[in-house]
């Protein structure tokens, strides 16, 4: 089962950059982030479209390593188990759900998260 841990997240941001402009947001208002690609979106609490960047998965997971409480679900997931909600099987499937959203989890994760 995924570890909730996110005492690290309280109180601090990073600034996403954008193609024409730099947001800052509260690491603990980020509830996923997804790839394709280059491309990432970093899914947050109040934003349902997301804001999306040009980084790549493996550095935004190095980035946030520091703050603690994220785990990676699949090769073009992370989540933050802050908003964790529960897990769910499905026709041999295994999936978590974070705040409103629904992430498959990859084979080679199962045996991390479905302890």
């Amino acid at each position: 089962m995924i570890k909730l841990d996110y005492s690290k997240q309280i109180g601090k941001k990073i600034v996403i950059q954008e193609r024409s402009k730099s947001t800052s947001v509260e690491i603990v208002d980020i509830t996923h982030v997804s790839c394709d690609e280059h491309v990432c979106t970093v899914h947050l609490v109040n934003d349902p479209v997301g804001i999306s960047t040009v980084y790549s998965l493996d550095d935004f997971e190095k980035e946030m390593q520091e703050y603690g409480g994220f785990t990676r679900t699949h090769h073009n997931r992370l989540v933050n188990d802050k908003h964790f909600k529960g897990t769910r099987t499905a026709k041999g499937k295994k999936y978590v759900k974070v705040h409103d959203t629904e992430i498959a989890v990859s084979k080679r994760k199962k045996g991390t998260l479905f302890k």
